[in-house]
């Protein structure tokens, strides 16, 4: 094997490394979004965040750019989710978000198992959306 190869194999295992603990990492991690109307336009946001589900609660800390800005806390029963968020460092008043939470598993293919939660201010089509996902990988 000559400088070059040794280079260049060198480089791909590497990157193929860099490839594997990213997805190892990215399994931990949830994405958000969040989305409210501001006037004429929607104000949107997301990041990472952390998220702990035990036994029917729901704890999550949302971050952009590493500033955790929104907490979630509530309760998941059959799939049903409702949680209160709270914008952090702003005079806003804690609001209360429902929706589902749900896990899909694709049979016969190489994608991930997913989890993910959808909230919206409760009957208020013109409120506050967030949602969070993360992959799981298989086994």
């Amino acid at each position: 094997m000559n400088g070059r190869t040794l280079v260049a194999v060198t480089i791909v295992a590497v990157v193929l490394l860099g490839a594997k603990l990213d997805a190892a990492e990215a399994a931990e991690r949830w994405a958000w979004f969040s989305a409210s109307p501001s006037g004429d336009t929607w104000s949107i946001k997301s990041g990472e965040a952390d998220v702990e589900m035990n036994t029917g609660t729901l704890k999550a800390r949302l971050f952009v750019n590493g500033q955790e800005v929104i907490t979630l806390q509530g309760t998941i029963k059959s799939g049903r989710v409702e949680a209160t968020a709270v914008l952090l460092n702003t005079d806003a008043r804690p609001t209360t978000l429902v929706g589902r939470y749900g896990r899909t598993r694709w049979k016969e293919s190489s994608w991930p198992e997913r989890e993910a939660i959808l909230l919206i201010e409760s009957e208020k089509p013109w409120g506050w959306t967030i949602g969070l996902t993360r992959e799981l990988l298989k086994p």
